[in-house]
């Protein structure tokens, strides 16, 4: 690590752009070291991944709501960046810009982009199922909170981030099987559904 570090700021100075090469070096290495100071400084990493994973979560359902109710209720301007939707509410606005041809506009909450907001989901969504799998939700919380994800995400009609999607929870469903019958029984169905899709 140590030695990809210099090597990347000695770059800098057979390089045409030296302030960017040092930022984009810093932006790189620096939350890559302390994750791993975290990492190996953490006695009880479970307990710390399944934290983090609760928090991820919550802000995938953060997101979520803010996107669809911009969606539902937002109002559509144009600006220079674009059709936005805003929410005025006493003094504070909330925007978010969409992307498409009306009546099919792709969300994007706040992360500025509509395959943005799916990568995040994406992600949100499986640690969501893998609580639940792991018993630390229950299963209408389950049916809430990834609700509320699988909503946006359907509302980015981002191709790449539902099928994706759909595909780690699938094998997730599949890998957690607890023996040889229960992973003969949920690879059929996963093969019945995945033909219907």
């Amino acid at each position: 690590m140590v030695f990809f570090i210099f090597l990347s700021m000695a770059s800098a100075l057979w390089g045409t752009n030296q302030t960017l090469i040092l930022k984009r070096t810093l932006l790189i290495f620096v939350p890559a070291i302390c994750l791993y100071l975290l990492v190996i400084r953490d006695k009880n990493p479970v307990d710390t991944f399944w934290k983090i994973s609760k928090g991820l979560t919550y802000f995938g359902c953060f997101v979520s709501v803010i996107g669809i109710l911009l969606y539902i209720f937002g109002s559509n301007v144009f600006t220079d960046y674009g059709r936005m939707q805003i929410i005025k509410i006493a003094g504070l606005q909330i925007q978010q810009s969409v992307v498409g041809i009306p009546p099919i506009l792709r969300i994007s909450s706040l992360s500025g982009n509509p395959n943005n907001l799916a990568s995040w989901l994406m992600i949100t969504l499986t640690l969501t199922t893998a609580q639940r799998i792991a018993g630390y939700i229950s299963q209408s919380k389950l049916f809430f909170l990834g609700g509320l994800q699988a909503t946006a995400l359907l509302l980015t009609f981002s191709r790449a981030g539902i099928g994706t999607t759909i595909i780690i929870i699938a094998l997730l469903y599949l890998l957690s099987a607890r023996n040889k019958m229960e992973v003969i029984k949920r690879t059929i169905l996963l093969i019945l559904l995945l033909s219907v899709i």
